[in-house]
């Protein structure tokens, strides 16, 4: 999933974190995960 577009951009170690755990999940799950991020902002 690509997260550049949300107040994660500017945040590697918040991006790597959050492609690792979606990695993790798929291979526990053994199904296709994709967490969801969003800025505050954009839900308005």
């Amino acid at each position: 999933m690509n997260y550049h577009f949300t107040n994660l951009k500017n945040h590697p170690e918040l991006l790597k974190a959050i492609t690792q755990l979606e990695e993790k999940m798929n291979q526990v799950l053994g199904d296709h995960v994709v967490l969801i991020a969003y800025s505050e902002d954009e839900r308005k």
